[in-house]
């Protein structure tokens, strides 16, 4: 996570250091997309998370809360995952193109809303 709120830190310093120049920065947020392989890395990475917590904090939560909220991890990610790979391109289109552009694109309902709400 601090990589990425380096890179939005950057690109905010730069959008503001190339307004003078005529030049628009534009960040695109996208989402989950079921293409890309990323859903098995969330279950890989709470599954590796899990093994790294100590003996007795995974007692104290139980294996049913693991296999509980892996389960809802799975499903958060199928119900709110994006499968228009079409939608990131149209984004960056927009941003090029639109003389109206937004500063930040949030691409695929997680991101628009999982996301948004969670920060």
């Amino acid at each position: 996570r601090p990589s990425k709120y380096a890179v939005e830190a950057f690109s905010d310093v730069l959008r503001k250091d190339m307004i003078p120049f005529g030049v628009s920065v534009h960040i695109i947020e996208p989402g989950v997309f079921n293409k890309t392989a990323l859903y098995g890395n969330y279950q890989t990475g709470f599954d590796q998370l899990w093994e790294k917590l100590p003996d007795d904090v995974r007692e104290d939560y139980g294996t049913g809360f693991y296999e509980w909220f892996r389960k809802r991890l799975g499903l958060a990610l199928n119900d709110f995952g994006n499968t228009n790979s079409d939608l990131v391109p149209e984004a960056m289109v927009e941003a090029l193109t639109s003389k109206k552009a937004k500063y930040r694109y949030r691409v695929g309902l997680d991101s628009k809303y999982l996301i948004t709400f969670m920060t």
